[in-house]
């Protein structure tokens, strides 16, 4: 038995990529051999070999549910959605809302990364308060998209005149006064 903290050996590690759909292009090359499993191949160019895992080409049974979520296709995630059982306090939010949705609203594929932020970002406008939302914007970016005149109401005048100079504010009095067109 290895004392507590002890690292595994190198020959414990190895390199996985996870695909939604069979790379065509890479399947075509020689250095590509079918796995033990449906969807699983061993890349050979790399040392040591890389174990390539098709989402959409993994069998349907309930261990492997959590790939099928993930596969690409909108029977597989259904059936995983309504089917799996796992522990939610041991996922990311992201799988979380992602089996939320699924589960709870039958999303149709293709639900893409891009999707799923827009989302997220709905959800938390509705839960952060104004200040939250607001933070870490520059002032510029905060009053994009605001009509002037809007802001201005926000301030007392006396709050707006006293970040101009006196000559700034003799400069347009004198222009009211003789009637001349402001830029």
């Amino acid at each position: 038995m290895e004392p507590s903290g002890a690292l595994l050996p190198e020959a414990s590690f190895r390199l996985y990529a996870l695909s939604t759909r069979e790379p065509d292009v890479l399947s075509s090359h020689d250095g590509i051999e079918a796995g033990d499993w449906p969807g699983v191949y061993d890349v050979t160019w790399f040392q040591p070999s890389l174990r390539l895992i098709v989402l959409s080409q993994t069998e349907t049974k309930p261990e492997n549910g959590l790939w099928q979520l993930f596969s690409g296709r909108a029977d597989r995630v259904a059936d995983a959605a309504r089917t799996y059982r796992f522990r939610r306090r041991d996922l990311s939010t992201v799988v979380n809302s992602l089996f939320e949705a699924y589960g709870l609203e039958g999303l149709t594929m293709p639900y893409t990364v891009t999707d799923y932020l827009k989302e997220e970002a709905l959800r938390l406008r509705e839960i952060l308060t104004p200040e939250e939302r607001l933070e870490g914007l520059d002032p510029a970016e905060r009053l994009r998209g605001l009509d002037p005149e809007d802001v201005l109401q926000a301030f007392r005048h006396e709050d707006l005149l006293e970040h101009l100079d006196s000559e700034e504010i003799e400069a347009y009095l004198r222009k009211i006064r003789s009637g001349r067109q402001l830029p």
